[in-house]
């Protein structure tokens, strides 16, 4: 006989953050350097382990390098018992079908090797392991409470590839399933794999949500080498869109 769900507010949600230092000459990454890389992820992580919103860490990484200098980031730390580092060689893949691909194999490792997310009510919050989100508590607060938690874009057919929130059963029953499909240099990337999975999750009974806020994001974006940051106006313009947004949502 199955526990019952755990309520909202004691539900658990770990940050998920996925890496490939070395991309071995995949597709469509501009920013491919491992030492700059690394660099982006050493940053990151150091920001991520003094965050006390999230119940826990799973930093993943899928090129097999060796991650004993990151492992000691944590020390000291609000999170030096609550963070996981895993590291597995996932680059056999063709590398026309690019990092989208790769994110997918690097979710499915996770899923089956993660101590940390090995409770079915867990909640995942996904980022990308090079960036850092200044506002992420918005986003574990509105996850507590929902199945699925992603922006739309481009008519429904391109889910935000910034973050991606939801439950285990999310990730490894519709998420994983459909990144399979990824090709980047078909022009079909992971953003567009992921509104598919939505749409699979919501039509099989999970709730989805969208984001409660733009998520504010630093750290360099791998595929243009340019930085995330933008300036205090132009978050503000997004997020007064984000508001009207969702204010034709609840109409």
């Amino acid at each position: 006989m199955s526990l019952p769900a755990a309520p909202p507010e004691q539900r658990r949600v770990y940050l998920l953050l996925t890496a490939t230092i070395d991309p071995r000459g995949v597709s469509a990454l501009a920013r491919s350097d491992p030492t700059q890389r690394l660099g982006d992820y050493r940053w990151a992580l150091g920001l991520w382990t003094q965050c006390r919103v999230v119940d826990g860490l799973v930093f993943v990484e899928n090129s097999g390098y060796d991650l004993d200098e990151l492992r000691r980031i944590p020390e000291g730390t609000p999170h030096e018992g609550s963070t996981e580092l895993l590291s597995f060689d996932g680059q056999d893949f063709p590398r026309e079908l690019g990092k989208g691909y790769g994110e997918t194999v690097n979710l499915e490792y996770t899923l089956a090797n993660s101590r940390s997310l090995a409770d079915p009510d867990t909640r995942i919050l996904r980022v990308n392991g090079r960036n850092y989100v200044d506002n992420i508590g918005a986003f574990v607060e509105a996850l507590r409470s929902t199945d699925i938690l992603c922006d739309f874009r481009q008519r429904l057919t391109w889910g935000d590839g910034r973050v991606l929130g939801g439950t285990r059963r999310f990730f490894e029953e519709y998420v994983c399933p459909h990144g399979r499909e990824v090709n980047d240099a078909a022009g079909y990337y992971f953003e567009h794999a992921r509104a598919p999975a939505i749409h699979r999750g919501m039509a099989d009974g999970l709730a989805w949500s969208p984001f409660p806020t733009p998520p504010h994001v630093r750290g360099y974006s791998g595929t243009s080498n340019t930085d995330n940051a933008e300036s205090l106006l132009v978050r503000k313009g997004r997020e007064l869109q984000h508001r009207l947004r969702l204010r034709m949502l609840r109409l």
